[in-house]
């Protein structure tokens, strides 16, 4: 289940179902608390995984390549129509 909450800016923010170790369904993100990290690209980084599989979020590919906060998102949003989840797993 999602749950709304507020950024650190004021803004409605719907988080995804989110996971303790535990409790690990097969659509939602593990975070663990004291989570592994690892380094990507020079950078430390949150070990997570969806559905089993080590993922990273748009906010870190930003920090990762030194683009803008929102770059990342900002690209996925223009290209998503091309996008097929079928293609891209």
């Amino acid at each position: 289940m999602s749950e709304i909450s507020e950024d650190k800016a004021g803004k409605s923010v719907k988080k995804a179902n989110v996971a303790s170790p535990g409790q690990q369904s097969d659509d939602s993100i593990v975070l663990n608390k004291g989570a592994e990290m690892v380094e990507i690209n020079g950078l430390q980084v949150a070990k997570i995984k969806y559905k089993g599989l080590p993922v990273i979020t748009l906010r870190m590919m930003d920090e990762m390549h030194q683009r803008f906060e929102g770059a990342a998102r900002q690209t996925f949003n223009r290209n998503k129509r091309v996008l097929s989840a079928r293609l891209h797993k």
